[in-house]
Protein backbone atom coordinates (compact mmCIF):
# COMPACT_ATOMS: atom_id res chain seq x y z
CA UNK A 1 0.00 0.00 0.00
CA UNK A 2 1.36 3.38 -0.97
CA UNK A 3 1.73 6.29 1.50
CA UNK A 4 1.77 9.44 -0.10
CA UNK A 5 5.23 11.23 -0.98
CA UNK A 6 6.19 14.26 1.92
CA UNK A 7 7.54 17.01 0.73
CA UNK A 8 8.28 17.46 -3.66
CA UNK A 9 5.58 15.04 -4.71
CA UNK A 10 3.06 17.79 -4.50
CA UNK A 11 2.13 19.88 -7.00
CA UNK A 12 3.90 23.38 -6.34
CA UNK A 13 1.25 25.62 -6.70
CA UNK A 14 -1.60 23.57 -5.13
CA UNK A 15 0.84 23.15 -1.74
CA UNK A 16 1.21 27.33 -1.79
CA UNK A 17 -2.36 27.28 -1.21
CA UNK A 18 -3.09 24.49 0.49
CA UNK A 19 -2.10 24.66 5.08
CA UNK A 20 0.40 22.52 5.88
CA UNK A 21 -2.10 19.61 7.64
CA UNK A 22 -4.20 19.65 5.09
CA UNK A 23 -2.17 18.94 2.43
CA UNK A 24 -1.46 15.07 2.34
CA UNK A 25 -5.48 15.94 1.67
CA UNK A 26 -4.53 17.54 -1.49
CA UNK A 27 -1.87 15.57 -2.80
CA UNK A 28 -4.49 13.21 -4.91
CA UNK A 29 -5.68 16.86 -7.32
CA UNK A 30 -1.98 17.18 -7.64
CA UNK A 31 -1.15 13.61 -8.24
CA UNK A 32 -3.82 12.62 -10.91
CA UNK A 33 -3.07 16.18 -12.94
CA UNK A 34 0.63 14.91 -13.60
CA UNK A 35 -0.84 11.33 -14.43
CA UNK A 36 -3.42 13.29 -17.03
CA UNK A 37 -0.60 15.59 -18.57
CA UNK A 38 1.93 12.74 -18.97
CA UNK A 39 -0.63 10.90 -20.73
CA UNK A 40 -1.99 13.65 -23.14
CA UNK A 41 2.47 14.36 -24.09
CA UNK A 42 2.85 10.47 -25.13
CA UNK A 43 -0.61 11.57 -27.38
CA UNK A 44 -2.95 8.50 -25.10
CA UNK A 45 -5.89 9.80 -24.18
CA UNK A 46 -6.10 8.51 -19.80
CA UNK A 47 -9.64 8.10 -18.40
CA UNK A 48 -10.01 8.27 -14.64
CA UNK A 49 -11.83 5.63 -12.95
CA UNK A 50 -11.55 6.25 -9.01
CA UNK A 51 -12.09 4.52 -5.83
CA UNK A 52 -12.44 6.11 -2.71
CA UNK A 53 -13.26 4.53 0.61
CA UNK A 54 -13.43 5.29 4.19
CA UNK A 55 -15.55 5.45 7.40
CA UNK A 56 -18.28 7.90 7.96
CA UNK A 57 -17.06 11.67 8.33
CA UNK A 58 -13.22 10.43 6.60
CA UNK A 59 -13.94 12.96 4.25
CA UNK A 60 -14.39 10.62 1.10
CA UNK A 61 -17.43 12.87 -0.27
CA UNK A 62 -14.84 16.47 -0.06
CA UNK A 63 -12.36 14.68 -1.56
CA UNK A 64 -14.79 13.41 -4.68
CA UNK A 65 -16.45 16.55 -5.19
CA UNK A 66 -12.87 17.86 -5.46
CA UNK A 67 -11.83 15.65 -8.19
CA UNK A 68 -14.93 15.73 -9.93
CA UNK A 69 -15.16 19.76 -10.28
CA UNK A 70 -11.42 19.59 -11.48
CA UNK A 71 -11.38 17.06 -14.10
CA UNK A 72 -15.28 16.73 -15.16
CA UNK A 73 -15.98 13.42 -14.26
CA UNK A 74 -19.08 12.36 -12.66
CA UNK A 75 -18.91 11.33 -8.95
CA UNK A 76 -21.33 8.38 -7.69
CA UNK A 77 -21.78 8.42 -3.91
CA UNK A 78 -22.41 4.48 -2.79
CA UNK A 79 -25.04 5.40 -0.28
CA UNK A 80 -26.86 6.86 -2.92
CA UNK A 81 -27.51 3.15 -4.37
CA UNK A 82 -27.46 1.02 -1.07
CA UNK A 83 -30.34 3.08 0.72
CA UNK A 84 -34.03 3.56 -1.06
CA UNK A 85 -34.21 7.23 -1.15
CA UNK A 86 -38.11 7.14 -1.98
CA UNK A 87 -38.89 5.12 1.29
CA UNK A 88 -40.60 6.84 3.95
CA UNK A 89 -38.40 6.33 6.49
CA UNK A 90 -35.10 6.21 6.88
CA UNK A 91 -32.41 3.72 6.64
CA UNK A 92 -34.76 1.39 4.32
CA UNK A 93 -31.94 -0.67 1.80
CA UNK A 94 -32.84 -0.74 -1.52
CA UNK A 95 -33.36 -4.04 -3.20
CA UNK A 96 -29.80 -5.81 -4.11
CA UNK A 97 -30.62 -7.14 -7.39
CA UNK A 98 -31.41 -3.11 -8.42
CA UNK A 99 -28.45 -1.94 -6.18
CA UNK A 100 -26.32 -4.49 -8.21
CA UNK A 101 -27.58 -3.39 -11.31
CA UNK A 102 -27.19 0.12 -10.69
CA UNK A 103 -23.57 -0.14 -10.05
CA UNK A 104 -22.88 -1.96 -13.27
CA UNK A 105 -24.24 0.88 -15.38
CA UNK A 106 -21.35 3.12 -13.55
CA UNK A 107 -18.45 0.46 -14.07
CA UNK A 108 -19.70 0.04 -17.51
CA UNK A 109 -18.47 4.37 -17.86
CA UNK A 110 -15.76 5.28 -19.15
CA UNK A 111 -14.30 7.75 -16.51
CA UNK A 112 -16.01 7.89 -12.73
CA UNK A 113 -15.57 8.23 -9.38
CA UNK A 114 -16.89 6.28 -6.95
CA UNK A 115 -17.12 6.97 -3.31
CA UNK A 116 -18.44 4.88 -0.32
CA UNK A 117 -17.73 3.06 3.22
CA UNK A 118 -18.76 -0.48 1.18
CA UNK A 119 -16.71 -2.96 0.09
CA UNK A 120 -18.44 -6.60 0.27
CA UNK A 121 -20.67 -6.18 -2.55
CA UNK A 122 -18.54 -3.83 -4.94
CA UNK A 123 -15.11 -5.70 -5.29
CA UNK A 124 -15.34 -5.04 -8.60
CA UNK A 125 -15.07 -1.06 -8.17
CA UNK A 126 -11.42 -2.18 -6.74
CA UNK A 127 -10.44 -4.32 -10.09
CA UNK A 128 -11.82 -1.77 -12.18
CA UNK A 129 -9.99 1.34 -10.60
CA UNK A 130 -6.85 3.55 -11.44
CA UNK A 131 -6.77 4.68 -8.45
CA UNK A 132 -7.71 3.84 -4.74
CA UNK A 133 -7.40 6.49 -1.87
CA UNK A 134 -8.25 4.97 1.52
CA UNK A 135 -9.10 7.94 4.07
CA UNK A 136 -8.65 7.28 7.91
CA UNK A 137 -8.77 9.49 10.67
CA UNK A 138 -8.84 9.54 14.54
CA UNK A 139 -12.03 9.04 16.37
CA UNK A 140 -12.49 12.16 17.70
CA UNK A 141 -12.18 13.51 13.86
CA UNK A 142 -15.01 11.39 12.71
CA UNK A 143 -17.34 11.70 15.87
CA UNK A 144 -17.29 15.84 15.33
CA UNK A 145 -17.88 16.24 11.48
CA UNK A 146 -20.77 13.19 12.14
CA UNK A 147 -22.39 15.48 14.54
CA UNK A 148 -21.88 18.48 12.35
CA UNK A 149 -23.10 17.16 9.68
CA UNK A 150 -26.43 15.89 11.37
CA UNK A 151 -26.72 19.55 12.72
CA UNK A 152 -26.37 21.15 9.08
CA UNK A 153 -28.91 18.90 7.76
CA UNK A 154 -31.83 19.45 10.27
CA UNK A 155 -31.02 23.60 10.18
CA UNK A 156 -31.33 23.20 6.33
CA UNK A 157 -27.87 24.26 5.65
CA UNK A 158 -27.19 21.15 3.49
CA UNK A 159 -29.19 18.23 1.85
CA UNK A 160 -30.83 16.00 4.35
CA UNK A 161 -31.31 12.20 4.57
CA UNK A 162 -34.51 11.79 6.85
CA UNK A 163 -32.22 11.29 9.62
CA UNK A 164 -33.62 10.63 13.18
CA UNK A 165 -31.35 10.99 16.60
CA UNK A 166 -31.61 7.42 16.72
CA UNK A 167 -30.48 7.06 13.63
CA UNK A 168 -27.37 9.20 14.58
CA UNK A 169 -26.54 7.51 17.62
CA UNK A 170 -26.61 4.18 15.30
CA UNK A 171 -24.44 5.49 12.85
CA UNK A 172 -21.63 6.61 15.58
CA UNK A 173 -21.95 3.73 17.06
CA UNK A 174 -21.02 2.11 13.43
CA UNK A 175 -18.13 4.00 12.94
CA UNK A 176 -16.61 3.08 16.24
CA UNK A 177 -17.03 -0.70 14.66
CA UNK A 178 -15.67 0.38 11.86
CA UNK A 179 -13.04 1.83 12.89
CA UNK A 180 -12.18 -1.63 15.45
CA UNK A 181 -13.50 -4.14 12.74
CA UNK A 182 -14.37 -3.06 9.13
CA UNK A 183 -10.94 -1.04 8.33
CA UNK A 184 -8.79 -4.17 8.70
CA UNK A 185 -11.21 -6.03 6.62
CA UNK A 186 -10.59 -3.30 3.81
CA UNK A 187 -7.02 -3.04 4.63
CA UNK A 188 -6.91 -7.05 3.63
CA UNK A 189 -8.80 -6.71 0.77
CA UNK A 190 -6.69 -3.99 -0.59
CA UNK A 191 -3.58 -5.91 -0.51
CA UNK A 192 -4.70 -7.49 -4.09
CA UNK A 193 -3.98 -3.64 -5.48
CA UNK A 194 -0.97 -2.92 -3.63
CA UNK A 195 0.12 -0.80 -7.04
CA UNK A 196 -2.83 1.51 -6.79
CA UNK A 197 -3.43 2.12 -3.66
CA UNK A 198 -3.04 5.35 -1.82
CA UNK A 199 -3.57 5.59 1.97
CA UNK A 200 -4.78 9.21 3.28
CA UNK A 201 -4.43 9.80 6.90
CA UNK A 202 -5.41 12.62 8.56
CA UNK A 203 -3.46 13.11 11.99
CA UNK A 204 -5.22 16.27 13.35
CA UNK A 205 -7.91 16.70 15.79
CA UNK A 206 -10.67 18.77 15.86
Amino acid sequence: MQRPERGGGADPESVLKTPRRARLRAEPLAGERRRRERAVKDGEKKSMKIRIIGGPGSGKSTLARKLSRTYGIPSHDLDELQWDAAAESYGKKRDAAERDALLRGILEQDEWIIEGVYYAWCGRCFEDADRIYLMTVPRSVYRFRILRRFLRRKLGLEPGKKETLKSLFALLKWADKYQRVNLAEIRKLLEAHPDKVTELPEKRKQ
